[in-house]
């Protein structure tokens, strides 16, 4: 197995010229953790802290406890999905604005209405490609908190 995350990950390009994300916090909900170490690696050369969790319910105690800037969740997972992951974080306190991107392989889901609702402000298709996962972190982290931009500027990548 590590061979084939060492080659999914390979042409990852390390670039110098993108905005310091260093010490920014994302949190990686999915109940693959082969899926989750693939967006660790992809993720950590950017200099962000990453923290993963293997379920929804995880996820929402980690963020309890303590705060990120940038949620990236699988859409299909057993217990809570990621919709219910997104909803229930939603009612905590201070994450109202926290930006949550789903992730998933399943290419007919589309942001629809409820997504707009909750803040979803992207869907990543599976496999994620290195360059579209760097290009939303970097707007995430560099306009979050901006209110209404689910709304108004909803990322589908790869729809």
């Amino acid at each position: 197995m590590g061979a084939e995350i060492r080659s999914a990950v390979r042409h990852c390009p390390r670039d110098t010229h993108a905005p310091p994300l260093a010490g920014r916090r994302v949190v990686i909900v999915d109940d693959i953790a082969t899926n989750r170490l693939v967006l660790r690696l992809m993720l950590e050369p950017l200099g962000l802290s990453v923290a993963e969790a293997g379920c929804g319910i995880e996820a929402l105690d980690m963020l309890a406890a303590e705060p990120a800037d940038l949620v990236l969740s699988d859409l299909n997972m057993p217990g809570i999905d990621g919709i219910e992951t997104v909803r229930r974080l939603r009612g905590m306190d201070g994450l109202k604005a926290l930006p949550v991107a789903l992730v998933t392989a399943d290419t007919r889901f589309m942001l629809g209405e409820v997504e707009h609702a909750l803040g979803i402000f992207a869907v990543i298709r599976k496999p994620v490609i290195y360059e579209e996962l760097t290009m939303l972190a970097v707007d995430a982290l560099t306009t979050a908190g901006t209110e209404g931009r689910a709304v108004a500027e909803p990322w589908i990548l790869r729809s």
